[in-house]
């Protein structure tokens, strides 16, 4: 049984949420500085909430990585990367900088989530489709998945 028909139906959904969660990262990092100053945010509130994404990050790592070896990287990656979105929305109805630095932890987590489900969905599943058995992925930083021969 051929799966490319699913690869078809898939690719568009994928580069849909894919579009979607760098434009919200893209204009996040652009204009949540100048809508916090808008709301009368000092400089060091300015920080605090820029560094509320980076907190969101490095907490989030374990229990992503958790979520997606448990619900599959599709599930959690379009969870991952309709979170950011929305997280981005969200950020338009806040009235004040300290619900901005809580939006900036939870926009940091989901993108950690849909992070975690690329980097999941790319090592392949030995038991179905995608790299031969023969051949494993290594991790490499931030430079992608280098194949490594048995």
């Amino acid at each position: 049984m051929s799966d490319r028909p699913l690869l078809r139906a898939a690719l568009p959904i994928f580069l849909l949420l894919s579009a979607a969660t760098g434009i919200s990262a893209g204009v996040l990092s652009l204009a949540l500085p100048l809508f916090a100053l808008s709301l009368s945010a000092t400089p060091a509130e300015v920080g605090l909430i820029r560094a509320a994404a980076g907190i969101g990050l490095l907490c989030a790592v374990l229990p992503a990585g958790f979520l997606v070896d448990r619900h599959g990287p599709k599930m959690m990656f379009g969870a991952g990367s309709l979170g950011m979105v929305a997280s981005v929305a969200a950020d338009r109805f806040s009235t004040e900088p300290a619900v901005l630095v809580a939006i900036a932890v939870f926009e940091g987590g989901f993108r950690r989530l849909a992070f975690n489900a690329l980097t999941f969905a790319g090592r392949g599943d030995p038991s179905g489709p995608g790299l031969p058995q023969r051949v494993r992925l290594r991790p490499a930083m931030t430079h992608g998945k280098l194949p490594v021969p048995r």
